[in-house]
C-alpha cells in the first residue's frame, strides 16, 4: 500500500475502520482524499493551539471558543504531567512500529500522536500518551480503543517502556477515558491479525455506521457492499414511505439509523452531478441553474453614515444582533477598560447587565439516543 509523509493507510487513526472492515484498506487504495469538513478544520486549529502552548509551557487567556477548548486540553495535559522524573516530553510526536524492531524497511504503520511523555517511576519507564478528540461524538473507551493500542505499541518499541498509559480527552464534551497497557506482545498479536485480514484479497467488506463514516470507498460509492445496498434502496424507495408509518419502534429506529448512512451520500452524489454538469452542461436531465444569492451589508458603521433619514433606533431595528458576538466584544472592551480582570469575569457579568434584553429562543427539538446501560 502507498504511503505519504503525513498519513499511513494502516495508521492508528484509521485502524478502527480496518478492524471493523478489513476490506476498507484495499477498497480505499488509490482513491483521492476526502475534503476536510468544517469540523475537521476546527479540530486541526484546536490541536495546533494545544501543541503550541504545550511547547511554550503556558497558555494565554482565551478569547474565542476554540481557544477555550484548547485551554481545557492544555489544563488536562498539565494535570496529567505533574510528575517528577520526566524523560520524554513531546507534543505532536511521530510514532512508528516496525515488524522487526530497529529496521525501518519493515515499518508496519506510523502516526502522529498529540502528546508523548515518559517518566521514571520506581525505576520503571512509564509512558504517557494523550490524544485530543474535538468532535461531538462520545469517546470510544480507552481499553477497547485500537487507536490508543497502536500508539502504545509503537511507544513500547520506540522507548523501551515498561508500561504505557493512554488518555483520550474531548474538551467539547468534557469527556476523558484512559487505560494502562502493559502487554506489548498481546497488542502486537492483535494488530498483526487485523493487518493480515486487511491484506487478504478475498476479505469481504463489512458495512456499518462506524466504519463507513469516514471511509473513502463509502463516500465515493466505490464499495461493492454499499453499491448493492444503494441499488436495493433506489429500487424500493418509492414504496417505503407508506411502510415506515406502520413499523414497530425497534424496526423504525433501525431503519432511521441506516438511513442516516445513506443520507451522507446525497451530498457526494449532488457534488458529482454538478461536476458533470459543469463539464458537459447536462447530466441525465439535470443541469445547473444559477440564481442570485442576494446581498448583505457587512460594514454596519458605514451603512449608518449613508442611511439619511433614519435615526439610530430605526436603523438598529433593521440590524440582526448576535448575542454571542456582542458578549465577546463587550467583555473584551470591559477588560481593556479595566472593569474586569479576565474575559471570563466580564462574560459572566454580561448576563446581569444585559439580562433584561435577553430573550430565550424556542427550544431545539433533537433526537438523542438514550444510554441503555445507565437505565439498567
Amino acid at each position: 500500500m502507498k504511503t505519504n509523509p503525513k498519513h499511513h493507510p494502516f495508521g492508528p487513526s484509521t485502524m478502527r475502520r480496518r478492524e471493523l472492515c478489513p476490506a476498507s484498506l484495499r477498497l480505499e487504495d488509490g482513491l483521492p482524499a476526502l475534503p476536510a469538513g468544517p469540523d475537521a478544520e476546527r479540530g486541526t486549529r484546536i490541536h495546533a493551539l494545544v501543541a503550541k502552548w504545550i511547547e511554550a509551557k503556558k497558555a494565554p487567556e482565551p478569547e474565542t471558543e476554540e481557544e477555550e477548548l484548547a485551554l481545557k486540553c492544555f489544563q488536562y495535559w498539565r494535570r496529567e504531567t505533574a510528575i517528577e522524573g520526566s524523560v520524554i516530553d513531546a507534543p505532536e510526536q511521530r510514532l512508528s512500529y516496525c515488524v522487526v524492531a530497529g529496521q525501518p524497511e519493515t515499518e508496519l504503520y506510523f502516526g502522529t500522536c498529540d502528546y508523548v511523555g515518559a517518566f521514571l517511576i520506581n525505576g520503571k519507564l512509564c509512558g504517557l500518551i494523550i490524544d485530543w478528540k474535538t468532535g461531538y461524538s462520545e469517546i470510544d473507551p480507552a481499553p477497547d480503543n485500537i487507536q490508543g493500542a497502536a500508539y502504545a505499541l509503537a511507544a513500547f518499541q520506540t522507548y523501551k517502556l515498561d508500561r504505557c498509559e493512554v488518555h483520550f480527552y474531548n474538551p467539547t464534551l468534557n469527556r476523558a477515558s484512559s487505560h494502562v497497557f502493559t502487554d506489548a506482545d498481546a497488542l502486537a498479536e492483535h494488530i498483526m491479525r487485523v493487518h493480515n485480514l486487511c491484506l487478504a484479497p478475498d476479505t469481504p467488506p463489512v458495512p456499518g455506521e462506524d466504519q463507513c463514516r469516514y471511509c473513502k470507498a463509502f463516500q465515493q460509492a466505490a464499495c461493492p457492499a454499499v453499491k448493492k445496498k444503494l441499488e436495493v434502496i433506489a429500487e424500493t424507495a418509492s414504496t417505503l414511505e407508506g411502510v415506515i408509518s406502520i413499523l414497530p419502534d425497534e424496526k423504525l429506529v433501525e431503519f432511521f439509523e441506516k438511513a442516516k448512512l445513506v443520507a451522507k451520500l446525497e451530498g457526494v452524489a449532488e457534488a458529482e452531478i454538478k461536476r458533470r454538469c459543469e463539464d458537459s452542461g447536462v447530466c441525465a436531465g439535470y443541469r445547473i441553474k444559477e440564481t442570485s444569492g442576494g446581498f448583505e451589508i457587512t460594514d454596519i458603521p458605514k451603512a449608518f453614515e449613508l442611511a439619511d433619514g433614519l435615526d439610530e433606533a430605526r436603523f438598529l431595528g433593521c440590524c440582526k444582533l448576535s448575542e454571542s458576538q456582542l458578549k465577546k466584544a463587550w467583555a473584551k472592551a470591559q477588560v481593556n477598560g479595566g472593569e474586569y480582570k479576565t474575559l471570563k469575569e466580564a462574560e459572566f457579568a454580561f448576563a446581569s447587565v444585559f439580562g433584561g434584553l435577553r430573550c430565550p429562543k424556542p427550544p431545539k427539538r433533537t433526537l438523542v439516543k438514550e444510554d441503555t446501560k445507565a437505565l439498567n
